[in-house]
């Protein structure tokens, strides 16, 4: 390394600080669900709350923050700029000073419309959630989180196919249990095959194995498309089930957003007045606490 490199890559990591600051600073933590005490030392979300939310440990996130010289992954400075809601620029300025090449075919939040954003942002009555090639739930509008019992940022708690085999109360929210379950595995069998190194997918698949109920759909070998116009195109309206609401007739969108990695969009939409009087009902009893995004 010249002294030139070596000069401009202590003054970015030096830099590196004061834009993650800056951006933590911005932010509101009851955005977050965060409790905030009244006597809160300091501004925006606290060094801890950003690496609860990037699914990091403190002591590694402060590092970053400091600028020490460590290796850092793509995926870890991904989950950061997740964490912190950097747009398209903030996040290639992120991957620069840190000194590491953006992934190819990198684009945002892996492609997403600035339409699709907007709606899992800022539109509370809104039912909209997005979740990659794994069925990890990335983001979620209140709604959806209320309405599904899936919050993201929680691991296997906030992946919708180990949730489906795994968690009985979900067989009430999908009225339709056995058409999803089918769906999900064969399109979950699709994205393994097209990602055959991935060991993020491998490792769910072992998880998932160890339930005699996945294993039995898994050695069916059904295939779907993802989406599957089979399944996501059949008769509507659909049905969900929620334990206060009862019965919720919607129609249901599924757009496939191919970049870096996939990304799926999922919106729904009350098919009729009484269902839209419970979706109310529903965010009336649903704490205040949005939280978007799921660490990588």
């Amino acid at each position: 390394m010249s002294r030139m490199q070596s000069i401009e890559r202590s003054t970015n990591r030096a830099w590196l600080g004061d834009f993650l600051r800056s951006r933590r600073e911005r932010l509101s933590p009851r955005d977050y669900g965060f409790p905030v005490m009244q006597r809160r030392r300091s501004q925006g979300l606290r060094r801890d709350e950003v690496a609860q939310l990037a699914g990091v440990s403190i002591a590694y996130y402060t590092w970053i923050e400091q600028g020490r010289d460590i290796k850092v992954s793509a995926d870890v400075l991904n989950a950061i700029a997740r964490a912190l809601r950097l747009n398209e620029a903030e996040r290639v300025h992120l991957f620069t000073l840190v000194g590491i090449e953006i992934p190819k075919g990198f684009a945002g939040d892996g492609g997403v419309h600035p339409t699709i954003a907007y709606i899992l942002d800022h539109t509370s009555h809104a039912f909209a959630l997005l979740y990659d090639s794994w069925f990890n739930v990335l983001r979620s509008t209140r709604l959806a989180t209320a309405t599904l019992g899936i919050e993201p940022g929680r691991g296997l708690e906030s992946n919708l196919l180990h949730r489906l085999f795994a968690d009985p109360t979900q067989r009430k929210v999908w009225v339709d249990w056995e058409c999803e379950a089918r769906m999900a595995v064969g399109m979950f069998r699709q994205a393994l095959a097209r990602q055959v190194k991935a060991s993020d997918g491998f490792r769910l698949l072992e998880a998932l194995l160890q339930m005699p109920e996945f294993e039995r759909k898994w050695s069916a070998y059904d295939v779907c498309v993802n989406p599957s116009p089979d399944e996501f195109f059949r008769e509507e309206p659909w049905s969900l089930g929620h334990a206060d609401a009862g019965l919720l007739r919607v129609h249901r969108l599924a757009l496939a957003i191919p970049a870096s990695s996939d990304r799926t969009v999922v919106i729904c939409t009350p098919a009729d007045a009484e269902t839209s009087l419970k979706f109310d009902r529903v965010l009336e009893r649903s704490p205040r606490t949005e939280r978007y995004l799921t660490p990588a």
